[in-house]
């Protein structure tokens, strides 16, 4: 149902898919072998899988969403959960990361048409209150991120983003 290639710090990588059942499977991509056996990360069909940028740590993570929405993050190396679910309500369509002013950020935008956000390392959500059922995100090499979201109706909205510290 999904898959997604995890780079890790080593230069390696990790392939990883989701299947119908909700669980989830981890390869090497060399001799494709088997990394551990599959986790059930999910109570339904796993929809997306996408890479996070590395934490400041050095950990590499990747995050798979369900058809019911539920995001979850989990360790690339291990294959262990990392934090609690981050619930969106509704069935999520595309993810994407991008960063803003030093914090990595997940973006989740589904049926509902509400572009959500989270922080990569800690998993809390960001307020972000744009529209858009698919997002995309680039940092400019001046630093100034941009937020690209399309709506139910075919438009296409540009928003350039920054954290607040207030």
């Amino acid at each position: 149902m999904a898959v997604g290639v995890v780079p890790l710090p080593s230069g390696e990588s990790v392939i990883v898919a989701g299947d119908d059942a909700g669980r989830l499977w981890r390869w090497d991509p060399v001799t494709g072998n088997p990394l551990g056996e599959p986790t059930v990360g999910h109570d339904s069909k796993v929809r997306i899988i996408r890479a996070l940028p590395l934490l400041a740590t050095g950990k590499a993570l990747f995050v798979s969403s369900d058809q019911e929405g539920v995001l979850r993050r989990w360790d690339a190396q291990t294959g262990e959960l990392v934090g609690p679910p981050m619930e969106t309500g509704t069935s999520v369509f595309t993810l994407a990361t991008v960063r803003v002013d030093g914090t990595d950020l997940l973006l989740a935008a589904g049926a509902d048409e509400t572009v959500r956000a989270w922080d990569v390392e800690t998993g809390e959500g960001i307020g972000l209150a744009v529209q858009g059922v698919a997002v995309s995100g680039l940092t400019q090499r001046d630093g100034a991120t941009l937020l690209a979201t399309g709506t139910a109706r075919g438009e296409i909205l540009v928003y350039e983003c920054s954290v607040s510290t207030e």
